[in-house]
C-alpha cells in the first residue's frame, strides 16, 4: 500500500501498523458540510478503534499556512516524512475540537497523513477533518485517482454530485431517483442490517443485496423498482431496516455514494379496523417471519411452528448477557419472558430452558453487583428493564443462588420489586422524563407488560396495570392516525422522517388498529404475547373519536438521583398538543434554552407518517444515532418555543456559534399534495390539512446534495421561526389560508418574535425575557399533571380518572397495603 500511494516506509510503519493485512483498502468517503469525515459506530463492548486519513495538498511554491485539525480523541499528523503533530487527547463524545497547526510546504505535491484514535463504547463517532484558515488561491487539495484518470474522476464526481433521492419513506413501492445522465450508473441497493445480525450470527460477510430494476420515467428522473424477492427478503430481518443504495458509475469503482431509503410494508392502516384478539394475532405472524429475532422465535413457539428457540436468536442473545454488552437487559427480560411462557410447560428442549436458566443465574443485574460490563444503567427504560427481569427471574428460581450477587432468587426479587414499585410510583403521578418518546416508551412498555403478565405479587401487577393504561392514554391523544408525532424526550432520525418505523405504531396498532408492523419486537412481541393486559376501551374510544380538536396539556415533573440517573436535581417539562382530524401540532414549551441538546425534539407538525415539518439547531451532518445531536435529531443547543393555538414560535440563541452554525427546517416537499413559496413564507397542503412556515428572513429549499428537497434554509441563519396549522374547516381554501397569512402583523429577527395570525393571539418575546401573551406575561407552566376534555389530573396524583360521554374509567396506585421502603438506596 505504501508503493502504492508513494507513502515514505519510515512513515508507512508506524502509520499503518494497526491495519490488520496488506489488503487493506483505503476508501474515499465525502466530507461532510461539518468539515470532517465521519467514521461512526456502535459498540455493545468498549472497543478500540483508529482511523486514517489522507489527502495531498499541491502548491506552486514553498509556503507556510495556518490550518486545524478537526478530530474528537488522539490524533497524530505527517507531512512528508515528518510528523508535526502528536496529540493525547482529550477524548470527545460527539462535537469535534479544532487543533492548530502549521503546515509548512514545499512546491509540488506534499502528502499530508492523519491517524485519529478512540474508545468505542454504544454509540462512538471518529471524526477527523483539516481546513485551511485562510483560502489560498495557488494551494490546491487533491488525492490519488488510482486507476481513473483526472478527467474521469471529474466527470464522474459531475453526475454522482447531480443525484438525488428527495424524501426518505416511499410507501408506493419504488424510489424516485433524479440526476443527470443517470443511465451510466451502476446502482446497488443492500438492507441495512442491525450490526449484532451480521456480526454474531456469522451468517454473511456484508447486508443481503437487494435486486431491482432501474427505469426511466419522465426527462431526468427514473423509478428503482425492486423485486418481489425483496418483499419476501424483508419479511426475515427488522423490518424498520433502511435500503441502502449505492450509485457508482459503471467501470468506475473507487469513488461512490450513498443514502438511505425507506419502502415500508404497505399495510399502514390510518383507520381502526378489526379486533384486539384478531391484531395480537397479526402482530405474532409478522414477527414470527423474523429468523434473527428472539421474540420473533417466541412467536414461532407460540403459533405452533416449532417447539424449539434456536439458533442464531437464542445464541445471541445469550452471548449478550454473558459478554455483558450494552442492551443485555433487552435480551435478559426476553430470555426471562421465554421461560415463564414456554419452559415451564415443556414447550421448549430442556437443553435450551438450561441454558437459559444457567446465563441468568450467571448475570449482572444492577450496577451495584461486582463485575466488569458494557451496560447502560442510567436511563428510564434501561432501569426498568433491568429491574423487571431481575424481579421476574428471581421468582422464578426462589432458591437458586445467583453468582454474580451471591443473593438468592428470592432477595434479588424483593429487592429488585421494591426498585420497580420506586419507579412506577414517580412516572404514574409526575410523568417520564424521556417524555413522549416515540422509541422508549415503547422499551418501558415492554417491561410493564411482562410485569402483568407474570409478577407474582398483585400489588406490583395493578401499578404496572395502572401506568400502562395511563401511558396507551397518553399516546393516544399524542397521536394521528397512528403517528406518534408529538414532541419527544428523546429520538432518532428515522422515527422523524416516518412515523411507520416509530416503536410506538405497532402498540397502536395492537391497541386500536391504527399504524404499521415496520419497528423493533421487543414490545411488539410482548403485547402480542401477552393475556392479562386489556387496554380499557374507553381509551380506545378516545384514540379513535374523531373530534374537531383535542388539544392537551401536560405538566411533567421528577427527581433525578445520582446513583441510578448519573445526575441529581429535579427535572420538568411542559408540552402541549393539538390534535384536529386533519394535522397534529406539539410543543414543549420553554425547556431550558440555551442548554447543551442530545435527542430532545421541541416542536413538529403532523399531516401523515411522512409529511411532517420540525426544525432543529443541527449537531453536526450526520445522520445516524451515534452523532448525537446530529443533522435532524436535536439540537447543539435547546431553543426556547412557545405555542399558542395553533401557532408555534421557536427562537434559536441570537449568539450562538455552534454545531453547525445555523438552524434549519425539515420539510419533504414530495410527501406534500402542494407546496408554495412566498418571501420568507413557504406553504405546504397535505389533504385538507395546511402548513406555513416563515424564517428570519426568505427562506428557500436545498436543491442539491443528499438533503436536496427536504431542507429549508434561512438567508439569516434560521434563528427564528413560525410555524402555523390550518385546515379546509378552520381556514377555508388553501389559497385563502395563505393570503391570510401573508398579510399578518410579524416581526422577526434573530431572537426576537412579535406578531399576531389570523384567529390567534400577539405573541412577544425574546431569547431572554418575559414571554407576552396578548400584552400579559405568561409562564408556560400548566397547574395540572394532565389535562384534556377527557381527564384533569393534577401533579403527583395517585389516580387518573377519565371520562367522556358518560363513560368513566378510573386508575391508580393502591396504597391501602404497608408501604415497602425501595431499596435503591442500599
Amino acid at each position: 500500500m505504501g508503493k502504492q500511494y508513494g507513502i515514505p516506509e519510515s512513515v508507512e510503519k508506524e502509520l499503518i501498523r494497526t491495519i490488520p493485512s496488506p489488503d487493506s483498502k483505503w476508501n474515499y468517503r465525502e466530507v461532510e458540510n461539518d468539515w470532517g469525515v465521519d467514521i461512526s459506530d456502535f459498540f455493545f463492548v468498549p472497543t478500540f478503534m483508529e482511523a486514517f486519513g489522507y489527502v495531498e495538498i499541491d502548491t506552486d511554491s514553498d509556503a507556510q499556512i495556518e490550518a486545524e485539525l478537526i478530530v474528537l480523541g488522539p490524533a497524530a499528523v505527517w507531512i512528508r516524512e515528518k510528523k508535526i503533530l502528536q496529540t493525547r487527547g482529550p477524548f470527545g463524545y460527539v462535537e469535534p475540537y479544532r487543533v492548530p497547526l502549521r503546515l509548512e510546504l514545499e512546491k509540488g505535491l506534499n502528502p499530508l497523513f492523519i491517524r485519529c484514535s478512540m474508545v468505542g463504547w454504544r454509540e462512538t463517532r471518529i471524526v477527523m477533518g483539516i481546513r485551511l484558515v485562510e483560502a489560498k488561491n495557488d494551494i490546491r487539495w487533491s488525492i490519488p485517482t488510482g486507476s481513473c484518470s483526472p478527467i474521469e474522476w471529474e466527470e464522474t464526481l459531475q453526475v454522482l454530485s447531480a443525484v438525488q433521492i428527495q424524501k426518505f419513506s416511499f410507501p408506493e413501492g419504488y424510489i424516485d431517483i433524479r440526476g443527470k445522465n443517470l443511465a451510466d450508473l451502476d446502482i446497488q441497493a443492500t438492507i441495512a442490517l442491525q450490526k449484532e445480525i451480521v456480526s454474531e450470527n456469522k451468517i454473511q460477510n456484508r447486508d443481503p443485496i437487494v435486486i431491482g430494476t432501474f427505469l426511466p420515467k419522465q426527462n431526468d428522473v427514473w423509478n428503482w423498482i425492486p423485486s418481489r424477492e425483496y418483499y419476501e427478503k424483508r419479511k426475515e430481518y427488522p423490518r424498520y431496516s433502511p435500503l441502502t443504495i449505492c450509485f457508482k458509475k459503471k467501470k468506475i469503482d473507487p469513488i461512490q455514494i450513498k443514502r438511505e431509503v425507506f419502502l415500508p410494508d404497505p399495510d399502514y392502516r390510518f383507520t381502526s379496523y378489526g379486533e384486539y384478539e384478531e391484531r395480537k394475532k397479526e402482530a405474532l405472524e409478522v414477527i414470527s417471519l423474523q429468523r434473527f429475532d428472539l421474540m420473533g422465535a417466541l412467536a414461532r413457539i407460540e403459533r405452533g411452528e416449532t417447539q424449539e428457540i434456536g439458533d442464531p436468536a437464542l445464541s445471541v442473545s445469550l452471548d449478550f448477557l454473558k459478554k455483558r454488552k450494552d442492551c443485555a437487559d433487552f435480551h435478559a427480560l426476553a430470555l426471562v419472558v421465554a421461560l415463564y411462557r414456554f419452559g415451564t410447560q415443556g414447550k421448549i428442549p430442556t437443553k435450551e430452558a438450561e441454558a437459559i436458566q444457567d446465563t441468568l443465574l450467571s448475570f449482572k443485574f444492577w450496577h451495584d453487583e461486582p463485575g466488569v460490563d458494557a451496560m447502560c444503567w442510567f436511563t428510564e427504560n434501561h432501569q426498568i428493564i433491568f429491574h423487571t427481569a431481575a424481579y421476574l427471574a428471581g421468582s422464578l428460581f426462589p432458591y437458586a443462588k445467583f453468582k454474580n450477587s451471591q443473593r438468592t432468587g428470592k432477595e434479588l426479587s424483593k429487592l429488585a420489586g421494591n426498585r420497580i414499585l420506586r419507579w412506577i410510583g414517580p412516572r404514574f403521578s409526575g410523568g417520564y422524563s424521556e417524555w413522549d418518546s416515540n422509541t422508549y416508551l415503547a422499551m418501558d412498555i415492554y417491561a410493564l407488560l411482562a410485569l402483568v403478565e407474570y409478577a407474582p405479587s398483585e400489588r406490583i401487577q395493578r401499578w404496572a396495570d395502572a401506568l400502562l393504561q395511563k401511558t396507551f392514554f397518553m399516546i393516544a391523544c399524542h397521536s394521528l392516525q397512528g403517528s406518534h408525532g408529538c414532541s419527544h424526550g428523546r429520538c432518532y432520525v428515522n422515527g422523524l422522517k416516518t412515523s411507520r418505523v416509530e416503536s410506538t405504531s405497532a402498540l397502536q396498532r395492537i391497541a386500536w388498529g391504527m399504524g404499521g408492523f415496520d419497528c423493533e419486537t421487543w414490545s411488539m412481541g410482548m403485547m402480542a404475547l401477552s393475556e392479562k393486559f386489556k387496554l380499557h376501551p374507553l381509551i380506545r374510544r378516545l384514540a379513535i373519536e374523531p373530534l374537531p380538536i383535542l388539544e392537551t396539556k401536560v405538566h411533567s415533573y421528577g427527581t433525578y438521583h445520582l446513583r441510578t440517573d448519573l445526575r441529581e436535581g429535579t427535572w420538568e417539562v411542559d408540552t402541549i398538543c393539538r390534535r384536529t382530524q386533519e394535522y397534529l401540532l406539539s410543543a414543549a414549551l420553554d425547556l431550558r434554552p440555551g442548554d447543551p441538546g442530545i435527542q430532545e425534539h421541541l416542536w413538529q407538525m403532523t399531516f401523515g407518517p411522512e409529511a411532517v415539518i420540525f426544525t432543529n439547531w443541527p449537531g453536526n451532518g450526520q445522520e445516524h444515532g451515534n452523532a448525537r445531536p446530529n443533522f435532524w435529531a436535536g439540537s447543539a443547543r435547546l431553543p426556547r418555543v412557545v405555542m399558542e393555538g395553533r401557532c408555534i414560535v421557536c427562537l434559536y440563541d441570537p449568539d450562538f456559534q455552534g454545531g453547525l452554525g445555523y438552524g434549519h427546517a425539515y420539510f419533504p416537499r414530495d410527501s406534500f399534495d402542494e407546496v408554495r413559496f412566498h418571501d420568507e413564507w413557504v406553504f405546504a397542503r397535505y389533504g385538507k390539512g395546511y402548513a406555513a412556515l416563515r424564517g428570519d428572513s426568505p427562506i428557500g429549499m436545498t436543491e442539491h446534495g443528499k438533503h436536496a428537497g427536504q431542507e429549508l434554509r434561512s438567508k439569516n441563519g434560521g434563528r427564528a421561526w413560525l410555524a402555523v396549522a390550518g385546515s379546509k374547516e378552520e381556514d377555508g381554501s388553501f389559497e385563502e389560508f395563505q393570503k391570510s397569512l401573508v398579510s399578518s402583523s410579524v416581526r422577526m429577527e434573530p431572537g426576537f418574535f412579535h406578531g399576531k395570525i389570523p384567529q390567534g393571539k400577539e405573541i412577544q418575546y425574546s431569547w431572554t425575557g418575559p414571554i407576552l401573551i396578548e400584552g400579559k406575561e405568561w409562564t408556560p407552566r400548566f397547574s395540572n399533571h394532565y389535562e384534556n376534555i377527557f381527564t384533569q389530573m393534577p401533579l403527583h396524583s395517585k389516580a387518573l380518572l377519565m371520562e367522556w360521554k358518560g363513560e368513566k374509567a378510573q386508575f391508580s396506585l393502591d396504597l391501602r397495603s404497608k408501604r415497602t421502603r425501595c431499596a435503591i438506596t442500599d
